[in-house]
């Protein structure tokens, strides 16, 4: 269940957050800051990105994009990916 509020979280996150030095960090540091360990965190950012490439997530979390419209989806996918692996 935590990695659930951790999904909501890092949505919001990522549709709220400005520019930053490093979109993989601060991604991850949201994630963490949301309950997400370490690992789950990383493979999470793995899974969207790997979906999105790296040219199409990064405007979306600095907000120069909006997230299409599977983005939910695709979010919730991956969180179990990644909750399942944390088992």
């Amino acid at each position: 269940m935590k990695h659930f509020k951790t999904l909501g979280f890092v949505a919001g996150m990522l549709l709220m957050t400005g520019c930053s030095s490093s979109v993989e960090s601060q991604f991850k540091d949201g994630c963490q800051d949301g309950g997400g360990n370490r690992a789950f965190c990383s493979c999470l950012y793995e899974q969207v990105t790997g979906y999105y490439g790296k040219d199409k997530f990064e405007p979306m979390v600095k907000g120069q994009s909006q997230p299409p419209n599977d983005y939910n989806d695709k979010v919730m996918q991956a969180t179990y990916h990644c909750a399942s692996k944390q088992l």
